[in-house]
């Protein structure tokens, strides 16, 4: 993937987004420059619901 892509998550507030997340920071050399950004049916759920279970 070239340098500053962008990787929308459709469904960010989802229980499998940790996982996705983990794997992106295991290739970064791959995704280096690149932007990940987290989209929801619900626009307060990626933000409240990884907060209250202490993952951002």
């Amino acid at each position: 993937m070239d340098s500053g892509e962008k990787i929308t998550l459709l469904g960010g507030g989802s229980p499998f987004v940790p996982s996705l997340i983990y794997v992106m920071l295991e290739n970064r050399e791959v995704l280096e420059g690149s932007e990940v950004c987290l989209m929801d049916i619900d626009p307060t759920r990626p933000s409240t619901d990884k907060t209250r279970r202490g993952i951002l």
